[in-house]
């Protein structure tokens, strides 16, 4: 029931894409040819990336057919596409959702294969993301759509802070393929903040655990738990993954059917 009720504080300013006027043309569509804010580095984020191949998801829907989904209350049951990372659209309707769960974000255009790229300026879904170095969290706007919705669950954990070492950076895996982080579509999460206290996976995550769903398991393991309960990310590799993973989760999303990275 408190689950419910935090995902209806934040699905409250999405209706508004249903039931108020449009909003006006002046949100910009992501174009390559578009300005790039020189103010960011391209290898703003140095981390690893996944080796697997990336695959594609269902379908893509309009801001409002998403936004009209969306709806609950605790009478009723969450919309199963709702932890469907198809569902989450690209470009000028990502950009509305995201506007929608009040996300500050400034756009960040030009760049390779990000195509509705942004600079989050602050917390998603009140929780702060953060990086040594006060590096800025450089992603493609579904992805942070995507952690807007798992907001409730960690709140449920009490979470108020996750740091990070990157999220885009254009570079290939060493199978070759373009990794999500080249996407965007990814974000290395290496310690979170808990009812106060700072938990780092590196000391903090039990490797090898059973049941890391139990009760009495340490609280990351149970993040990692739900994370994979809830089915909406492409990729949740553990430091139970491999050496390369042992002091993070690498988190991702699939990228749309047709091909488009947003």
């Amino acid at each position: 029931m408190a689950n419910a009720a935090r995902l209806a504080s934040l699905l409250i300013p999405a209706l508004c894409l249903v039931a108020c006027p449009p909003q006006p043309s002046g949100v910009p569509t992501p174009s390559v040819s578009a300005p790039v804010d020189a103010s960011v580095p391209n290898d703003a984020h140095p981390s690893p990336e996944s080796s697997a191949p990336i695959d594609g998801g269902s379908r893509i829907d309009s801001a409002a057919e998403h936004a009209a989904r969306d709806a609950t209350t605790e009478a009723g049951p969450i919309d199963p596409h709702y932890f469907d990372s198809s569902t989450i659209p690209h470009g000028v309707g990502c950009v509305s959702l995201l506007d929608g769960y009040g996300i500050a974000h400034r756009m960040y255009l030009g760049r390779p294969a990000l195509q509705t790229g942004i600079v989050v300026n602050g917390p998603i879904g009140g929780i702060r993301y953060y990086a040594n170095g006060n590096i800025p969290l450089i992603t493609d706007c579904r992805l942070a759509v995507a952690l807007a919705r798992v907001t409730p669950m960690l709140k449920d954990f009490g979470v108020t802070e996750m740091r990070f070492s990157g999220s885009y950076v254009y570079r290939r895996s060493k199978a070759g393929f373009l990794s999500s982080h080249a996407y965007g579509l990814a974000i290395d999460v290496h310690g979170f903040t808990v009812d106060g206290e700072r938990l780092e996976l590196r000391k903090h995550f039990r490797r090898g655990m059973k049941n890391g769903c139990a009760a009495d398991a340490p609280v990351l393991n149970r993040i990692a738990c739900e994370f994979r309960k809830l089915g909406l990310f492409r990729e949740f590799i553990t430091p139970d993954f491999n050496r390369a993973h042992h002091d993070h989760f690498h988190i991702s999303i699939a990228r749309l059917k047709d091909g488009s990275a947003d």
